[in-house]
C-alpha cells in the first residue's frame, strides 16, 4: 500500500534529515521519488541520486542499502510477494539501464538491463503495477510487461500503436481484461484479449 510521505518518528542515518519532500544530506539535497509501506511495515524510500533508503518500522531506523538498485534515480517501487521491483529514469548525466527485484527473503538483488535482456526496450520507468502473472512498467514510451510464468519481456510502444503522440506514462490501473495507461497527455488502454494498445 503507498504512503505518502516518511512518518516523522523514522529516524534518518546520521547527518540526514527530512525536509518536504527531500533528504537533506551533508553535501547535497536529494529528492524523495516515491515511497512504499508494504504490509510487512517495511518502508521502502526512492530517491533522486542516493538509492534506495529501507526501514523496518517495529525499529524506526532507515538505513540507505549499500548494494541496490540498478538505478541511481529510483522513481517507481512495488512490492509483488516477497519481491520488490525498482525502477528508474534517467538523472545527473546517467542514462536508464534497466529495471532490478529485490529478494527479500534471499536478500538477493537481480537485474534486467535494457541492452541485454531480449523484449525490454524502454528503461525510463515511471509506475509499476503488479498483477497476477504480470508486472506491469510504465514508460516514456510506452508499457512493458514482465511474465513471470514465462520469466519474459514485452515492450509495448505508443507510437506503433496510436496515431497520435502519447505523453510518458504516470498512472496504471488493471481490471479484468484491460490495463488502463495515464499519460502526461491522456488515457490509453491496452485490451489484454486482442493484445492491442490505443488512445481513449
Amino acid at each position: 500500500r503507498p504512503a505518502g510521505r516518511i512518518p516523522l518518528d523514522v529516524m534518518m542515518p546520521f547527518g540526514y534529515y527530512v525536509q518536504g519532500g527531500r533528504i537533506r544530506g551533508p553535501r547535497r539535497d536529494y529528492r524523495i521519488t516515491d515511497i512504499l509501506l508494504d504490509s510487512w511495515n517495511n518502508l521502502w524510500v526512492g530517491t533522486a541520486g542516493l538509492g534506495v533508503g529501507h526501514a523496518d518500522l517495529r525499529f524506526n531506523s532507515l538505513e540507505f542499502l549499500r548494494h541496490g538498485p540498478i538505478e541511481q534515480n529510483v522513481t517507481a517501487i512495488a512490492r509483488e510477494g516477497r519481491e520488490v521491483w525498482f525502477g528508474g529514469r534517467d538523472d545527473f548525466g546517467t542514462f536508464a539501464r534497466g529495471i532490478s527485484r529485490y529478494d527479500t527473503r534471499a536478500d538477493r538483488w537481480e537485474y534486467f538491463e535494457e541492452e541485454v535482456v531480449y523484449g525490454l526496450h524502454d528503461a525510463q520507468v515511471s509506475s509499476i503495477l503488479p498483477q497476477g502473472d504480470n508486472v506491469w512498467f510504465g514508460t516514456d514510451r510506452g508499457i512493458l510487461r514482465y511474465r513471470t510464468d514465462r520469466d519474459a519481456w514485452v515492450t509495448y510502444r505508443f507510437s506503433r500503436w496510436t496515431n497520435r503522440r502519447v505523453g510518458p506514462t504516470t498512472a496504471l490501473l488493471h481490471d479484468d481484461s484491460r490495463l488502463w495507461i495515464g499519460t502526461t497527455s491522456g488515457l490509453a488502454v491496452l485490451d489484454l484479449p486482442v493484445d492491442t494498445l490505443r488512445t481513449v
